[in-house]
């Protein structure tokens, strides 16, 4: 299966709640503030198809997807892979900031250095290696969210009483991982993206701190 351009904005149709200035935005897919910036992402996903040979490649599981989700394991594939991203740049001059390929490489990061997350806990490990499977396999934009929402800084995440949940933190562990309840902020492309990956910076600052706000 290959992802085309119309393809993912489809999927985008999925009832996500976004606001703007107080107002829910109910199709934000042909909403003014979106539908030009959506639509210059799939054109991406186009792109990389009529220019498959030096943008995309094949799966062991069969599916042709974006170079960027390659581990580069040689010079060659690493040179490739960013030759493939920089031709991406330049289909919007540079300033699409939050393409495809953006947090994807971050993810593909994680995954070239899988052994880290084995010496912490091998079911974390096979964790990231299935949702790496599952995102990459689909051709999906990730997007992230980065920082906690502004606050009383004297306080840890937990201790603010008025709201426990001012900040992302884990409520319920069970069989498939974690749940969690809060906020976060920076999601920059989240109207565009198919995924958020939760933020993953600062966590040894956080976890001597509030563990709950450091899963």
């Amino acid at each position: 299966m290959i992802r085309t351009g119309e393809r993912y904005i489809d999927d985008l149709r999925d009832g996500r709640a976004i606001f703007i200035n107080g107002e829910v935005v109910t199709n934000h897919v042909d909403h003014p503030a979106f539908r030009n910036t959506i639509r210059s992402v799939a054109n991406l996903y186009d792109y990389q198809i009529e220019h498959a040979d030096r943008m995309m490649f094949m799966t062991e599981a069969g599916n042709r997807i974006g170079l960027y989700w390659q581990l580069p394991s040689t010079p060659e594939k690493l040179i490739a892979r960013g030759r493939a991203e920089y031709e991406l740049a330049t289909q919007s001059v540079g300033w699409l900031g939050r393409s495809p390929d953006n947090v994807s490489s971050v993810l593909t990061g994680m995954m070239t250095h899988i052994e880290v997350f084995e010496d912490y806990s091998q079911e974390r490990a096979d964790a990231l290696r299935n949702y790496f499977s599952y995102v990459s396999e689909k051709n999906l934009y990730l997007t992230y969210a980065l920082v906690n929402p502004q606050g009383d800084r004297s306080k840890a995440p937990g201790e603010h009483t008025k709201n426990i949940y001012h900040t992302l933190g884990v409520v319920e562990k069970n069989a498939k991982g974690i749940i969690v309840r809060g906020a976060k902020m920076l999601a920059t492309g989240a109207p565009l993206a198919d995924e958020i990956l939760g933020s993953v910076f600062n966590i040894e600052i956080i976890v001597k701190i509030d563990n709950a706000h450091a899963q």
